[in-house]
């Protein structure tokens, strides 16, 4: 037997504690009534956010084109089923996306960004087969892209979640199918860039002093790295990983010079930090003083300059005794 709440079946209203399906109800809901994609409000406000919107005209008309045999009134009960209907027709669920772990924060970066270099292309057929969409991957971040087509790009947090991700391919305006081939691609590019933990591990080290270093080298260089989040925020670092991550998937050679030349760049700069109270001197020398500092350097298991410098001193110190 139903159990009602305010003359709405308690069921379908519980459909409502589905965080991903009510990201696409909603998303949907202006989408019918032609409104501002507006933030998704919480739980005690959506019902009543809801009721509103689906007294339109347009909302009526939605639901009637869905299933002119359903005899229920035009109301929240009505429009929730008629949108779960089409969600469990056009949707992915958690389901599909076991292999993304929640924790995984490389990962989902790694995604976050790659799907800012992927466009959607709606493929007219006939009236018979219906529009297919097409999916193509670029070399650099697109103004109009798969996050910003379905007006999902306004995270710049950093906190990224798995259900961003999801909801974000729920919202393409294609079926089932094309979303789970999608998904079976960026999750084979995810697996590829995965593998290559070279900038990973760079980081490991006095990764507060590389990020705010890298970001300026990259900015002053004009590499193209376009911030996904707030600059200086705790997850820079998470984002200039997943930068090389799908530079290393979309131009693997472009990846490996801009590496190279950047791994140089760093450690000129740990030179001339180190060395920072020391001033370079040419001096002409007898040929074979080079062999005699070689022998010393053996001998005393030093570098040269420290020999040389020391030889110095202690004339020096000579000097000022005598």
């Amino acid at each position: 037997m139903a159990i009602y709440d305010n003359g709405i079946d308690v069921s379908v209203l519980k459909k409502l504690d589905d965080k991903i399906f009510v990201d696409y109800l909603w998303y949907r809901t202006g989408e019918i009534n032609n409104s501002t994609v507006m933030s998704t409000p919480h739980r005690d406000l959506l019902e009543k956010s809801l009721k509103d919107a689906c007294t339109t005209h347009s909302a009526q008309h939605f639901m009637r084109e869905h299933n002119p045999r359903d005899k229920r009134n035009f109301g929240l009960e009505r429009f929730i089923d008629t949108l779960a209907d089409k969600f469990a027709l056009n949707c992915l669920t958690e389901e599909h996306y076991k292999w993304l772990n929640e924790e995984n924060v490389r990962l989902k970066f790694f995604i976050w960004r790659l799907i800012s270099h992927i466009d959607v292309q709606e493929d007219n057929k006939d009236q018979l087969s219906g529009k297919t969409y097409n999916f193509t991957l670029h070399s650099s971040i697109l103004d109009v892209n798969l996050k910003t087509s379905v007006n999902i790009d306004t995270i710049l947090n950093g906190h990224i979640t798995k259900k961003d991700i999801i909801s974000t391919i729920n919202r393409i305006p294609c079926n089932k199918i094309e979303k789970e081939d999608l998904v079976r691609k960026i999750l084979n590019t995810s697996e590829a860039a995965m593998q290559n933990n070279e900038i990973y591990l760079w980081f490991k080290k006095d990764y507060k002093c590389k990020v705010e270093w890298l970001c300026n080298y990259l900015e002053h260089n004009k590499l193209n790295y376009t911030s996904l989040v707030i600059n200086g925020s705790s997850m820079q670092r998470d984002d200039l990983i997943s930068f090389f991550d799908v530079l290393s998937v979309i131009n693997f050679d472009k990846y490996k010079l801009l590496v190279s030349n950047m791994k140089k760049a760093w450690n000129q700069k740990i030179y001339r930090d180190k060395n920072s109270n020391k001033k370079q001197y040419s001096i002409n020398m007898s040929k074979d003083i080079s062999d005699i500092l070689d022998k010393l350097s053996l001998a005393q298991n030093e570098n040269k300059n420290t020999i040389v410098e020391a030889l110095i001193r202690a004339e020096y110190e000579k000097i000022t005794r005598s």
